[in-house]
């Protein structure tokens, strides 16, 4: 897990049981590798990747909960913590990436 259920508690005070915590972390954690995967990347514990886990591991806790009368803010939030977490695996991706650029060589004959 890039993330663990003690922070996702203390940054949104949740009261959600260890156990649903860490399925949904788990859940966060395969889309983030899923996403990495598509790209030519792997994962490896970093603030980035934790951070990203944060974020959809609390749009998931947002979703599992019904919307009710707050549903169009709920929506907004969940859009925007899924959009931070891609700009940040976005980044992440930026610095773990090299391009493999093929060098042309020239000979010159020279008579």
């Amino acid at each position: 897990m890039y993330c663990s259920t003690a922070e996702i508690v203390l940054l949104t005070g949740t009261t959600i049981a260890d156990t649903t915590l860490t399925e949904l972390i788990n859940e966060a954690d395969r889309e983030i590798n899923a996403y990495l995967s598509a790209r030519g990347a792997t994962g490896s514990a970093c603030d980035a990747l934790k951070t990203s886990s944060q974020k959809l591991t609390n749009a998931l806790m947002i979703l599992r909960n019904p919307l009710g009368s707050e549903g169009s803010s709920a929506v907004m939030a969940v859009s925007l913590l899924r959009k931070a977490a891609f700009e940040i695996l976005d980044d992440y991706l930026a610095t773990k990436t090299t391009l493999n650029v093929p060098r042309r060589s020239y000979v010159v004959k020279v008579n």
